[in-house]
């Protein structure tokens, strides 16, 4: 085991050296990803859950997949699985840390590639009307 986190719904995930992902559920059960079920890579080094309660695991070599179990952990025919990899859009594969701020964006460190950043806040610029005082 290399991470261990805990989600929204109190499910403890657990990142595996080569067995993919490990999931145990409220209700004492267990559920596996791996490469078959979408994973990018069955070496998981890191894993972290974001605000909307989508995991993030960093594999080692192939990248960063986001899985969206649409809330049913145990049945995976509604599973959504979104897989960022090395070279295109980030500089490495090899994810060592996933971190997320406070705009909802997530941080990626990688071995050999640095930071990358996920974002989706959009910034508005607001301009206001130039208010002028007359001297006195």
């Amino acid at each position: 085991m290399r991470d261990v986190a805990l989600d929204t719904a109190g499910n403890v995930w657990f990142g595996l050296t080569s067995r993919g992902v490990s999931v145990l559920t409220t209700s004492d059960s267990w559920v596996n990803f791996s490469q078959t079920d979408g994973l990018a890579s069955n070496s998981v080094n890191t894993l972290a859950i974001d605000s909307t309660g989508k995991p993030w695991i960093g594999t080692d070599g192939n990248g960063v997949s986001v899985l969206d179990h649409k809330g049913t952990l145990a049945s995976k025919s509604d599973d959504v699985w979104t897989t960022y990899a090395g070279g295109t859009p980030l500089l490495s594969g090899n994810i060592l840390a996933i971190t997320f701020d406070r705009w909802g964006q997530t941080w990626l460190g990688t071995l050999g590639g640095g930071a990358s950043v996920y974002s989706t806040v959009q910034v508005r610029q607001i301009y206001l009307p130039l208010v002028m005082r007359n001297a006195p």
